[in-house]
């Protein structure tokens, strides 16, 4: 009996079946019917292309798309980061610094307005004149007398020791602001008269301190003792 073409296909169809059958271990697979099953059999991932298989323009085209969104999303990331958390490097010598107004715990201006009160005080002008005397640079021993009280006016530290005993600073500044000319030239007229003085600075400090504190008694005392004394020896008060 003739074979007609189709049984002839159906026949060669079936022979291909056990084929694969024996292939597989004796397990028969579902045969591939259509061109679209037969695709997915021979590239089950169809996203990833095969390596006989070269890109496809569509498919250049979904790489540069996922390229542009990937790079979109790390813009986004990194225009929600705050700056403060990028470190920043500055070259320092084109940031301004900030001005200091103190100098060693003094402030600059009241230095300088202390210092003219100082003078006006004291007698400058006079005080160098009469230090002049003996032939050396008198004005540079005044400028040093006045920084001496001025450090004392406006020294940061709440308390000066003189002769071991801490006054506030309040009470050294304002002994300090009464000091004259007369005051001034008494102690350093006390000074030349005693021996072995170790420190001149604080010695100082420490007799215009009590100079002022007693100027106005001991200049009281003074008056008082002259008084008697002509009545005493003239026979007449003065």
């Amino acid at each position: 009996m003739p074979v007609t073409k189709e049984q002839a296909d159906e026949l060669e169809a079936e022979t291909r079946r056990k084929a694969i059958t024996i292939r597989a271990g004796g397990r028969a697979e579902k045969p591939v019917s259509s061109e679209g099953e037969k695709q997915k059999v021979e590239n089950p991932y169809p996203d990833i292309p095969s390596a006989e298989t070269p890109l496809s323009e569509n498919h250049g085209q979904y790489n540069t798309k996922e390229k542009i969104k990937n790079n979109q999303l790390l813009s986004d990331k990194s225009s929600i980061i705050p700056s403060a958390a990028i470190p920043q490097t500055f070259n320092s010598g084109n940031v301004e610094k900030p001005t200091r107004r103190m100098t060693d715990g003094y402030n600059k201006e009241e230095v300088e307005y202390y210092t003219e009160v100082v003078k006006h005080n004291i007698g400058y002008g006079y005080l160098g004149d009469w230090l002049s005397e003996d032939g050396h640079d008198g004005y540079a021993e005044a400028d040093n007398i006045v920084g001496f009280i001025v450090d004392e006016i406006c020294s940061p530290l709440p308390y000066t020791t003189l002769k071991g005993t801490s006054f506030p600073r309040n009470v050294i500044k304002s002994k300090m602001l009464q000091a004259n000319i007369n005051i001034v030239e008494n102690v350093l007229v006390n000074m030349s008269k005693v021996d072995g003085i170790k420190d001149f600075r604080r010695y100082f400090i420490s007799s215009l301190y009590n100079e002022v504190l007693t100027y106005h008694f001991n200049e009281g005392c003074e008056s008082r003792w002259a008084a008697y004394a002509v009545a005493r020896d003239f026979g007449y008060a003065v």
